[in-house]
């Protein structure tokens, strides 16, 4: 009983000394989670005060589908990942991220209104990723 006492008290304490990167992943990849959603947001927020045209918010609706969508992705491979090559995922997201981008200067070009705060956006999800990529090491393949 004593052994069992001992084992209960002590074994939080070896939990808690594994390394510390899966606690920030998790963080840093729900900051991933609320870029997106800001970059969702600040389209829908300029569609309703019709800096740019329902049309534009549309197209630029349609293409952060693809972003969210791998964001969900990442975000599940993220929670199982301790170590190894980059999760596929996580390079398609990086990837689609450019693909965004392009899109949203097709969508809006030259000057156009919102399309500063969009790509502002975007760069905030980037830099989301970017912050996983380095806890993880980097691009590994």
């Amino acid at each position: 009983m004593k052994r069992l006492l001992v084992i209960l008290l002590f074994l939080p304490v070896v939990a808690a000394c594994g390394p510390k990167t899966k606690p920030t992943l998790v963080k840093t990849d729900a900051a991933i989670y609320e870029a997106i959603k800001g970059l969702h947001e600040t389209a829908v927020l300029l569609g309703r005060s019709q800096v740019i045209t329902p049309a534009q918010e549309l197209k630029i609706q349609q293409a952060l589908l693809p972003v969210s969508k791998l964001g969900e992705q990442a975000t599940r491979v993220l929670a199982a990942w301790t170590s190894g090559p980059t999760p596929p995922e996580l390079r398609q997201l990086v990837e689609e991220m450019g693909r965004l981008t392009q899109r949203i200067i097709e969508i809006l070009p030259g000057d156009s209104a919102g399309k500063a705060a969009l790509l502002e956006k975007v760069a905030v999800v980037q830099q989301a990723i970017a912050t996983v990529l380095i806890l993880m090491g980097g691009l590994q393949s």
